[in-house]
């Protein structure tokens, strides 16, 4: 079935995944608001991914997931396992227009949209609050290779691992026309608005207004955009209005710590 109109369709659909069907090729349209209660929360438990990576890495998506502008409410887990989101892992695969809202605990490769994604991320907007017990958390996605455009969080960002980020933990490609309204809050390095880490990357035209906190040793690499950028790397038209506060040293509006950038045109309001 590649349109969806209820939470049970929804959780049909991941079980498919999950039992191995890919959707390669294929267009899951979303056609209203869903609302998750009934599936997953406190007294029910966990929502099991779309592509349940942490427990058979061979499930994955790999089709177009369109949202249509619609919103998943009370999306809910809480794990110590990795790859968490509404989707675990998603491969050569588009994910565009939708919102979620919840509350999500995961480790590494947790975010509330998808956990771990190489494809593309579209006009989508969290709004879960993440508490991260692992490395690579973010609000939309915990890693991400590809490219994520117009997307926001407006969750909040708690991790006790490294690489957390408003937008992605850690992305390799292209984040462009991005925006972090929401606190991030790490207990470990690399600690970004947008990004946690960012390499090999093109970061243009996104913004920061949450509060980036980081507290590890002496490098905490906390940034208002970036909490590091390594390797070639460009990042141009940002601006951070939110506080940043680490200790000791790789600090900064834009990115905590530098290596092989470029920046163009930035702005600290």
């Amino acid at each position: 079935k590649t349109d969806i109109y209820t939470a049970e369709e929804l959780s049909q659909f991941r079980d498919t995944v999950n039992s191995g069907k890919t959707f390669t090729g294929k267009t899951i349209n979303l056609k209203n608001d869903i609302d998750l209660s009934n599936i997953c929360g406190q007294t029910i438990g966990s929502w099991v991914p779309i592509g349940n990576y942490s427990a058979n890495n061979t499930l994955i998506f790999s089709g177009t997931f369109e949202g249509n502008n619609h919103t998943i409410n009370n999306l809910y887990i809480n794990t110590t396992s990795n790859y968490q989101g509404l989707f675990g892992y998603s491969k050569d695969s588009k994910i565009a227009n939708l919102n979620i809202t919840g509350e999500v605990k995961g480790a590494s490769y947790t975010g509330g949209l998808v956990g771990s994604q190489e494809g593309e991320i579209e006009n989508c907007t969290n709004y879960v609050n993440i508490n991260g017990v692992g490395n690579t958390v973010g609000g939309l996605a915990g890693y991400q290779n590809g490219t994520i455009t117009r997307c926001k969080n407006k969750g909040t960002i708690q991790n006790t691992g490294y690489l957390t980020g408003g937008i992605v933990g850690n992305q390799t490609g292209r984040i462009l026309q991005c925006a972090n309204y929401a606190n991030v809050t790490s207990n470990n390095y690399g600690t970004g608005g947008i990004a946690g880490a960012a390499a090999n990357n093109t970061t243009s035209e996104c913004f920061n207004k949450g509060n980036i906190t980081s507290y590890w040793g002496n490098y905490t690499q906390s940034g208002g955009i970036l909490g590091a950028a390594y390797k070639p790397i460009l990042v141009s038209y940002c601006y951070n209005r939110g506080n940043i506060y680490g200790k000791n040293m790789e600090i900064g509006g834009i990115s905590g710590a530098c290596y092989n950038v470029r920046f163009f045109s930035l702005k600290l309001l």
